[in-house]
């Protein structure tokens, strides 16, 4: 599948496999994968929409279904003009004006007027175009006055651009509703921006969820039920620190019932790691304990101290072996871009990582240079790296999901 497209301005990026917090079949808060906390809660139950681990409708992917009554807000986001808001979804009704967006006040509306029906947009004056219908569609309403657009998909809504409005904005962010007319359907992504997206930028974003829909590879959210969460794991790696970032945090976020501990030791060379003798003697930390795992972020410090890479390799390789032979799962990520490496012997090791080389347990590849994370040349964006090594709390978010991805396949 293809990866989010790295566009500015993104203020809220919640997507049904990822963050997903439950009560019973139930979601009660959608994490924001954005790194800004614009999560969406609901504090109902008879509120709360169903999850839905997997669902046709959405590439075989994960999905919240709403029958009529369910949505989520966030209080903390008010999209004030200029914004984009993106949305994932299928009606599965078109009567009783359904509500996919709204403001929480009485504007920045996205909707279905029934009387069409039609797709509709509002914020103190009314854009309508289009035929409205039961198919899956990437929902983009840009909110920008007099050059306010709608698109589904990829294409503008006929007669669906001009001016809407700018009376919105007021009272946070909604979904599933617009103020009255509650939708039944299903809803899988919904991303905010604080800007007014181009037309090129939404082909960009249109391309990302048509990749998963057409391909059936919309990721899938195994909830913590299905999960051996009464294990530990320790994050070890440059990829932790700064600490104020928080990556093992945000990890224990997503698995309630684990323990992340940063190790905050910059690299994993095996006297580096083994020194830290005392997490891994601590009774929190036994071994005894099943599903235990320790995800080794970054092999920077071992490089920069002087390694070669086959150097790099064998203390991994051993470093993997000790950890098996104490009783734990191991995790290997590949490295990221660093000022440190010489970026072609970084992608060597990423190489011998990948094919096996150390005997981890399961492979997290984080080093993709077909990412924008992968590439040497991301460690100039400030949006995605603080310095010349260290991700941002954006570019974390970035990387997350293969974490996540990594942690399930071994507990699972």
């Amino acid at each position: 599948m293809l990866s989010l497209p790295k566009l500015s301005g993104l203020k809220l990026w919640c997507r049904a496999d990822l963050g997903v917090q439950l009560a019973g079949s139930k979601l009660k808060t959608w994490k924001d994968q954005s790194g800004n906390g614009n999560d969406l809660v609901q504090a109902t139950d008879a509120a709360r929409p169903t999850f839905l681990v997997s669902s046709a409708n959405m590439g075989n992917g994960s999905s919240l279904q709403l029958s009529g009554a369910q949505k989520l807000t966030c209080a903390g986001l008010a999209p004030s003009q200029p914004n984009t808001i993106v949305v994932l979804a299928k009606f599965g009704s078109l009567s009783g004006n359904p509500g996919l967006i709204d403001d929480g006040s009485t504007r920045q509306l996205g909707y279905v007027a029934s009387a069409g029906p039609s797709w509709t947009m509002d914020d103190g004056a009314t854009l309508t175009g289009g035929t409205a219908d039961t198919a899956t569609h990437m929902f983009a309403f840009v909110f920008n006055g007099a050059s306010s657009k709608l698109y589904i998909d990829w294409a503008d809504v006929a007669n669906a651009s001009g001016n809407a409005g700018s009376s919105g904005g007021t009272g946070g962010f909604v979904i599933g509703t617009q103020s009255t007319g509650f939708m039944t359907g299903e809803i899988a992504e919904v991303l905010a921006y604080n800007r007014a997206l181009s037309a090129s930028e939404i082909n960009q974003l249109a391309a990302y969820f048509a990749d998963g829909l057409v391909n059936n590879t919309r990721p899938t959210w195994h909830p913590p039920s299905t999960l051996a969460v009464d294990g530990n794991s320790i994050f070890f790696g440059d990829l932790a620190s700064p600490a104020s970032l928080g990556f093992a945090n945000r990890l224990a976020g997503y698995f309630p019932g684990a323990n992340f501990v940063n190790s905050a030791v910059e690299g994993f060379t095996t006297p580096q790691v083994i020194t830290q003798s005392a997490l891994f003697t601590d009774p929190e930390y036994s071994a005894l304990r099943p599903n235990n795992v320790v995800i080794m972020g970054e092999v920077v410090n071992d490089y920069h101290s002087g390694s070669n890479v086959a150097t790099c390799i064998a203390n991994l390789t051993s470093y993997v072996t000790a950890r098996h032979a104490a009783g734990w799962k191991v995790v290997l990520c590949t490295p990221t871009p660093s000022s440190f490496f010489v970026d072609a012997d970084r992608l060597s090791i990423r190489t011998s990582i990948l094919g096996g080389a150390t005997g981890a347990d399961v492979v997290c590849d984080l080093g993709n240079p077909a990412t924008v994370m992968g590439n040497a040349s991301a460690l100039a964006n400030t949006s995605l790296y603080v310095d010349d090594t260290h991700p941002t709390s954006y570019g974390h978010s970035l990387l997350l999901p293969a974490a996540l991805a990594a942690v399930k396949a071994v507990w699972q």
